[in-house]
């Protein structure tokens, strides 16, 4: 498996093989062996002050806000999950990782890389932590940020047994930046259901 360059990444969009939308940039504005990503203005956090994991998350804890023109603010130590602006498309032959831009992580900001896996499609979230000590404003235009994010890909060395939307766990397919949903892996399901028969036992 290894990184494939720009070079390659754009002849893969230019033939409708990867799927980057909308893609405005050009070969020379573009870095080596990644392709520059931004954020739509969609910011979603939860309103949890703790979390079983794998339980579902109510309705009422999950806090969004739509930004089309202004700034979103993150205090330190705050996150919040924005969905990618571009679509995001992969052939069977390529994997994917998205990780912040370096002159974010220069800043204090993190940006929790995200894995994509062959024949992933939609606006995937991430997820954008600001350990600086100072507060931290994303600007938006027309629900876009500036460019914040990069996005490598790798050569599979031999073709999948499957592609990912063809299996039976898949709920992030076609995603527009959807919340966790880990209630619904059934591992999660099979250690959860005995301890909540307990809990309501008299």
């Amino acid at each position: 498996m290894g990184i494939v360059p720009t070079i390659q990444l754009h002849r893969l969009i230019s033939d409708g093989k990867l799927i980057i939308e909308p893609f405005e940039l050009m070969e020379d504005q573009t870095p080596p062996a990644t392709i520059d990503l931004t954020l739509k203005g969609k910011v979603l956090k939860y309103n949890l002050k703790s979390y079983v994991l794998g339980k579902e998350i109510p309705e009422e804890a999950k806090e969004y806000e739509e930004i089309k023109d202004g700034v979103y603010k993150l205090a330190p130590g705050e996150s919040a999950v924005f969905p990618v602006y571009e679509t995001i498309g992969l052939p069977s032959t390529l994997a994917g990782l998205i990780l912040p831009r370096s002159s974010l992580t220069r800043l204090g900001i993190i940006v929790q890389p995200v894995y994509l896996n062959p024949g992933y499609l939609g606006h995937c979230p991430v997820v954008i932590v600001n350990h600086a000590p100072f507060e931290i404003e994303i600007p938006f235009k027309n629900s876009r940020s500036p460019r914040v994010l990069q996005v490598m890909f790798f050569e599979l060395t031999t073709k999948p047994h499957r592609i990912y939307g063809e299996g039976v766990d898949e709920k992030y397919h076609r995603e527009d930046g959807k919340h966790s949903e880990l209630h619904k892996d059934f591992d999660i399901y099979e250690i959860l259901a005995p301890l909540a028969e307990i809990a309501d036992k008299p």
